[in-house]
């Protein structure tokens, strides 16, 4: 005589989540995980030929998007960023022989991409159809000159009398011997303060790229800037930070550049 031993067995739900409660939104992890298994697929963008012309990156398509021909005053315009989740990336290969501009879904140029430029935007807020995109490239040459250029225009703030992290504001460059130049505006909230700008290498400080800018006013405009010539051995990241001897500092428009100088 048989005996069944064991409890009984449960049948899963065709809906994976309950969505009552303030638990985990079904459709919400449904649709991310469908857009970070596009991560790998390579889009090619049909060859392009007419001037002025748009191709309007939609929601559903592929992470990977390569442009091929030879028009000029060629755009391509983002998705709605209502419609995105938070982190999804775009990047754009422009294999064409003309300059090609990346657009906001409002029609704002967020970055131009030259001959063999490779540029990366990821999405950092989504308030609107617009959004707020980090935008960085990565460019090569025949001769080998590589570029990492990452800039956004989404205010940091900070009241840290110890430096930290701009957001954004990092990258894992190749091996090899760079030009680095960062600038930003800013505010300084009260007057007499002292905002510092310095650049890390791998989690330590380079401090002869620190550059130090004093508040002469309330809430005074300037600029912070640094430049330096730093070597990575292609692992080590590079990142900008701040910090404000008092009151607050806002971080405004941004951008990090970095140029490959040799070896």
């Amino acid at each position: 005589m048989s005996t069944r031993r064991g409890s009984p067995t449960a049948v899963a739900s065709s809906v994976p989540f309950d969505n009552v409660g303030n638990k985990i939104n079904a459709t919400e992890v449904q649709s991310a995980l469908s857009e970070l298994r596009k991560e790998d697929v390579l889009s090619i963008i049909p060859v392009v030929t007419s001037l002025n012309g748009n191709y309007n990156i939609l929601k559903d398509n592929s992470n990977i998007h390569a442009v091929e021909g030879s028009a000029t005053g060629f755009t391509i315009t983002l998705p709605d960023a209502t419609t995105l989740f938070l982190g999804r990336r775009f990047e754009i290969l422009n294999k064409s022989s003309e300059s090609i501009e990346v657009l906001d879904n409002d029609g704002t140029l967020l970055t131009t991409l030259i001959n063999g430029d490779i540029g990366v935007v990821t999405l950092e807020s989504n308030p609107d159809p617009a959004g707020t995109w980090i935008v960085s490239i990565i460019s090569s040459s025949a001769k080998g000159i590589t570029s990492f250029s990452i800039g956004s225009s989404t205010t940091f703030t900070t009241t840290s009398a110890t430096d930290v992290l701009v957001t954004g504001m990092s990258v894992t460059p190749d091996t090899g011997r760079y030009g680095l130049w960062f600038s930003a505006d800013t505010e300084i909230a009260q007057n007499n303060k002292l905002a510092e700008v310095v650049i890390y290498i791998n989690g330590s400080v380079v401090e002869r790229t620190r550059r130090v800018v004093q508040g002469v006013s309330s809430n005074f405009k300037s600029a912070l800037i640094t430049i330096a010539e730093v070597s990575v051995n292609g692992s080590e990241q590079l990142d900008v930070r701040v910090n404000i001897s008092g009151g607050s500092l806002d971080v405004n428009q941004r951008r990090l550049l970095l140029i490959r100088l040799g070896n």
